[in-house]
């Protein structure tokens, strides 16, 4: 949600609880009843939406933080077992090339990382036979490119959301659009009919009406939708 929306949400928050507190003076209005449903059915479906956008953004960023730990903790395994043999075989050229910690790998930009995995992998593909004794085969090698592969791929946007981003910040337009509507053309006028007998009622849910910015500053709902 941007800032509108959420100062418009809250305020749906407040006339709802102004609506329900007051619900004996109300109920048995058949058309009074009708809008208030509709109401809540929109609230509801707004908070769903909100639901489901955290969702997914949440679990995309946890799959994201998975593959990057899993890579960092890959691409160091291998520097290890790959200086070794360097040190072994006093190939300082070769432990130059490779000579990542853990360390540098996690404070690497996270756009950085697959290039540096794909190049620890290319040269450990390079010295294979004798890396046998040890400890790394191809499969190893093999996998830690396919991670380094869909690693590369979720860094961006998310990609993976940027279609249910799309249709759930429309479906969120569209349900604050009709809250909106159904505020200002339906609900407002049928409050006048409280104005002189439920004073109370009356004052409870226009105060409820105001929106109110992060600013701390009141402006009249309508202006808002």
């Amino acid at each position: 949600m941007n800032t509108k929306q959420i100062n418009q949400y809250d305020m749906y928050l407040r006339v709802q609880k102004a609506l329900d507190t007051n619900k004996g003076v109300w109920t048995g209005n058949s058309r009074f009843t009708a809008n208030y449903e509709a109401f809540v059915r929109n609230l509801q479906a707004i908070e769903t939406l909100i639901a489901r956008a955290e969702a997914d953004s949440t679990s995309i960023s946890r799959q994201k933080n998975a593959w990057r730990e899993q890579l960092i903790d890959g691409t160091t395994r291998l520097v290890k077992k790959v200086l070794s043999f360097a040190a072994d075989t006093q190939n300082k050229a070769l432990a130059a090339q490779i000579d990542h910690s853990r360390s540098e790998l996690r404070n690497l930009r996270e756009s950085l990382l697959p290039g540096i995995c794909y190049a620890v992998c290319e040269k450990a593909a390079g010295h294979l036979p004798q890396l046998a004794e040890y400890g790394v085969t191809e499969a190893e090698i093999a996998g830690l490119r396919g991670l380094a592969d869909q690693f590369k791929a979720i860094i961006p946007e998310p990609k993976l959301a940027i279609s249910t981003g799309k249709q759930v910040t429309g479906a969120l337009a569209d349900a604050f659009r009709q809250n909106n509507d159904l505020l200002r053309e339906q609900l407002d006028g049928k409050l006048e009919q409280f104005k002189e007998g439920q004073p109370a009622f009356y004052a409870a849910y226009f105060d409820a009406r105001n929106v109110i910015d992060r600013g701390g500053k009141k402006g009249e709902g309508d202006t808002e939708a």
